[in-house]
């Protein structure tokens, strides 16, 4: 596990403490769940798959956190498309560069 640092408004803590008390748990763990939940919520909504795979054409992300948010198989779709679009990419280029 990584210790991390963040830093929230005093309001925020005292609203984070409060709840975790009332769960018997500890702020840390309160935050954990949180966040676990948000991003399984964020993980089911179409908008993040669909920027996640433009990123990935953009070669703004990488293939192992593509399949963390696609899951395996629609990550593997993705990058045979890119393979085939780019391929298609360098044909048009040696085309256009050959009619020139």
């Amino acid at each position: 596990m990584r210790r991390i640092s963040v830093r929230f408004p005093e309001e925020l803590l005292e609203e984070i403490d409060t709840i975790a008390k009332l769960g018997y748990i500890d702020r840390t763990a309160l935050m954990k769940r949180v966040l676990q939940q948000y991003i399984q919520e964020q993980l089911k909504t179409e908008d993040l798959k669909e920027l996640a795979v433009k990123r990935y054409l953009e070669g703004k992300l990488d293939y192992k956190k593509l399949e963390t948010l696609l899951g395996k198989e629609n990550a593997e779709a993705t990058r045979v498309s890119k393979e085939i679009m780019d391929k298609g990419k360098k044909i048009a280029k040696k085309i256009a560069k050959n009619s020139s």
